[in-house]
């Protein structure tokens, strides 16, 4: 049986966030969608889940690259790839 892969999408553009989910999903991957890095971090009990976190560079509150250089000491192991329009 395949393994779902939770998908994490990081950004702030609801129709970017729709285009991701709307190429990932039918192609076996669970998609959860943030606003921003703080409601990613809000629910410290879904980070283990995600099997890889695609955030936008370009963020209102934060940004991309300060995420990745937190993610250590946040507990996330998973790959970040930033993205940017």
């Amino acid at each position: 049986m395949k393994k779902d892969i939770n998908l994490a999408v990081i950004d702030d553009d609801q129709d970017i966030c729709e285009l991701i989910t709307a190429f990932f999903r039918p192609r076996g991957y669970s998609v959860t969608s943030f606003a921003d890095v703080s409601d990613f971090l809000k629910d410290a009990n879904l980070l283990p889940n995600f099997d890889v976190i695609l955030c936008d560079l370009n963020l209102p509150k934060s940004n991309g690259i300060d995420f990745a250089a937190s993610a250590k000491e946040n507990s996330i192991a998973a790959p970040i790839i930033l993205i940017t329009a």
